[in-house]
């Protein structure tokens, strides 16, 4: 699958890199769990990284607390109440951006 593709009943991962941490790697690590996790494999919509996974139907209330206890064992960072706003969690692009600047803090 090229770089940038959807994924669409769990054919594929967008993005790219080994999940070293680096951002094409979290991006298709956080992928991977919301398409594999949440959706079962099979995304209700075509999921890529600027997919709103909230007007999609992708995550709600207790599909955010996956994602945070995803993120929280998979990089070793916390999230803060103060954290857990839409801005942070509406695309896969907007978590990996999250995860980046959290490890650039230190966690």
């Amino acid at each position: 699958m090229a770089e940038g593709e959807a994924i669409r009943g769990g054919k594929g991962v967008a993005g790219g890199g080994d999940g070293s941490g680096d951002a094409g790697g979290a991006t298709t690590e956080i992928q991977r769990f919301i398409v594999g996790t949440l959706c079962g494999g099979t995304p209700p919509v075509a999921v890529d990284a600027g997919t709103d996974l909230i007007a999609a139907g992708v995550l709600d209330s207790m599909a955010l607390v996956q994602v945070v206890g995803f993120l929280e064992e998979r990089y070793r960072l916390r999230v803060s109440d103060a954290d857990l706003e839409s801005k942070n969690f509406t695309t896969i692009a907007a978590i990996a951006a999250y995860v980046a600047r959290k490890l650039t803090a230190g966690g």
